[in-house]
């Protein structure tokens, strides 16, 4: 019976560790090689709201909702940023460039080949943050997100507001 009194701690030290990023948080910067070859560093985004997706080929609701993240960045590419990053534990990087291409994917796409997804604590694939212009996090969604939940937080995001009651709100 010991035993799980010796864990707890620690236990309870590693779960504090793994937990998300707190909304209204800034976004960790990050350098990540996109498919293309060429280099995006979050920070070179600052002045644009940015949609951060997570995802991996062999998740299913990933690549369900891929295209409404595709249709997303076709209606508000003029005034918002999208990102893709493969988490790559469980698929190669050639497998998500793969998909991409086929699935006629033209949002910024890379793999994480470094620490990215635990950066932001990502435990579950698909996960989107919100960034706003300033690169602060305004909302952060894990899972499948339905096409009108997207649409309400880029709405939100352009609006520079996190998804917070209004009474919640920084500066009230």
């Amino acid at each position: 019976m010991a035993t799980p009194k010796i864990c707890l701690l620690p236990c309870l030290l590693l779960w504090f560790l793994a937990l998300p990023i707190p909304v209204e948080q800034h976004a960790p910067d990050f350098l990540m090689e996109l498919y293309d070859g060429t280099a995006l560093r979050l920070s070179d985004l600052r002045g644009a709201p940015v949609v951060l997706n997570f995802w991996r080929p062999s998740c299913g609701h990933c690549v369900v909702e891929m295209p409404d993240i595709q249709a997303s960045w076709e209606q508000y590419a003029d005034v918002l940023t999208v990102v893709g990053v493969q988490t790559i534990e469980l698929d190669a990087a050639p497998e998500g460039e793969r998909m991409a291409r086929d699935m006629g994917l033209t949002y910024l796409l890379g793999a994480d080949t470094g620490d990215i997804a635990d950066t932001y604590g990502v435990e579950y694939v698909p996960s989107t943050f919100f960034i706003d212009e300033s690169g602060r996090i305004l909302r952060e969604w894990t899972g499948s997100m339905p096409a009108h939940e997207r649409e309400s937080a880029i709405q939100d995001l352009l609006r520079g507001r996190s998804h917070l009651p209004e009474q919640l709100q920084p500066g009230q």
